[in-house]
């Protein structure tokens, strides 16, 4: 069943950002989308996802909120609406070729601010502990990119099938990423992949 970007409103909870001192608002986080203010902040002073089981574990999903997620139409990252609106996943570079995923959609300023400052994406260095050394390259290649459309699927095994794109925007560590860095990422990944559904993406990679 192919589903559109339509929610139904929901309440927001716990510690609002803006309740926080102004240094840290100013200092840390800038421009938080307003949606994202209401999420309570971890130790470091980010805002916590709202799919994440621990403000300290936010690489950590709770599976409950990813199925209120896809059956409310709730923004994965702040767990509000989504509305009648473009769609956003932030996406590493094998997912970007496959489409396949197991995270929701979100609201495309959502998805843009944790790309720009989630610390798993912010450096490739940054590791949970519980990923193992040897196999951190395949779940961080260091390049995420911001894949906006209007529409995705859920299939018989719970699996989220992305639509067509309307924009791809690429990241590496916070920034634009370059096309040498999104073709190393996926250097990591061609093993693993199908030679044609790489070919099917380059389209969507920088220019230079």
């Amino acid at each position: 069943m192919l589903f559109r970007d339509v929610g139904r409103r929901r309440q927001g909870v716990a510690v609002s950002l803006a309740e926080k001192p102004p240094a840290l608002v100013g200092g840390v986080f800038p421009r938080v989308p307003p949606q994202l203010r209401h999420l309570p902040l971890n130790s470091r002073g980010y805002p916590v996802p709202w799919f994440a089981v621990h403000p300290e574990r936010v690489t950590v999903l709770d599976p409950a909120k990813r199925r209120r997620a896809i059956a409310e139409r709730l923004c994965w990252i702040c767990g509000r609406p989504l509305g009648h609106r473009l769609l956003c996943f932030v996406l590493g570079p094998a997912q970007a070729v496959t489409r396949v995923v197991q995270e929701p959609p979100s609201h495309p300023g959502c998805a843009w601010f944790a790309a720009k400052t989630c610390p798993f994406m912010l450096t490739a260095d940054y590791r949970p502990s519980d990923i193992d050394p040897a196999e951190h390259r395949l779940h961080n290649p260091g390049c995420f990119v911001v894949w906006r459309t209007d529409a995705y699927a859920v299939d018989g095994e719970g699996r989220v099938l992305i639509g067509p794109p309307e924009t791809v925007t690429w990241f590496h560590q916070g920034r634009a990423a370059t096309r040498t860095e999104v073709l190393d990422a996926l250097e990591v990944y061609r093993p693993h992949l199908d030679v044609a559904h790489i070919e099917q993406l380059m389209p969507w990679l920088p220019r230079w």
